[in-house]
């Protein structure tokens, strides 16, 4: 539940830091996370993805996590929801305004909890466990696994 304080934040606010966009002529709505990828940087969660073998934050890492919460919390707006994220961008659209809204409204809530994310961590696939490899391998430092 948002607090009485969040309910009067504008919508953009209460889910940044990813960003909301509707286009009207397409009746279409979508989400996005801007990510760093070389050299990794300080995003969203950034610590977090590091972490975990095989994730870098890319987004199709992101969707990975998007996609178990919904399968796991919201099933019923799995066949609402598309994705169409790349190395350096999570993206998820819908041409169905509240289902999407209430997607990232409710993944936000547990992305910032670090009890629920991590549980969805551990059903997650990392979009490019390769990548990761690379990355040690040519020296990005990445904390301690």
């Amino acid at each position: 539940m948002l607090t009485e304080a969040e309910m009067d934040m504008p919508f953009e606010s209460q889910i940044y830091p990813f960003m909301w966009y509707e286009d009207h002529y397409k009746q279409a709505y979508s989400i996005s996370l801007g990510i760093t990828i070389f050299p990794p940087g300080d995003d969203y969660k950034s610590e977090l993805f590091k972490s975990r073998w095989g994730f870098i934050g890319t987004g199709g890492d992101w969707e990975s996590l998007a996609k178990v919460f919904i399968r796991k919390n919201m099933p019923e707006i799995k066949d609402m929801i598309d994705f169409d994220s790349e190395r350096i961008m999570f993206c998820a659209y819908s041409q169905d305004e509240e289902s999407i809204k209430r997607f990232i409204t409710e993944f936000k809530k547990a992305c910032d909890d670090d009890k629920a994310i991590k549980k969805l961590f551990k059903r997650a696939i990392p979009a490019n466990p390769f990548l990761w490899i690379l990355m040690k391998l040519i020296g990005f430092k990445f904390l301690a696994l």
